[in-house]
């Protein structure tokens, strides 16, 4: 898998507010879209806005994620994640990170 687009992303302003028809694009800085949250007609537009919103924030919290755990492995030495209180939120934190990056 290539390098995502780089962020940060962001929902599009003239995303609309009460339509059960429309979707909603995911904007890069130059106004490019990079995806769409998809309506289907059975979702509440608020849920498909709030989806949206997610997607956006993609790029963040994928970094915010990694650098959360350069911080763990620096900060708690001990076991591979370097304290067992931390493992489990490893484990999880390295699969959505080898998800985000298609290696899962």
């Amino acid at each position: 898998m290539s390098e995502h687009t780089a962020g940060p992303w962001h929902v599009d302003p003239k995303a609309p507010e009460e339509s059960y028809f429309e979707d909603v694009n995911i904007l890069r800085e130059d106004g490019l879209a990079v995806a769409v949250a998809v309506h289907n007609g059975n979702i509440d537009p608020a849920t498909v806005k709030a989806n949206a919103h997610l997607i956006a924030a993609a790029p963040d919290l994928l970094e915010a994620l990694k650098e959360a755990l350069d911080l763990l492995r620096k900060e708690a030495p001990g076991t591979p994640l370097n304290n067992h209180r931390f493992d489990a939120i490893g484990i999880r934190a390295y699969a959505a990170i080898a998800k985000a990056e298609g290696r899962s």
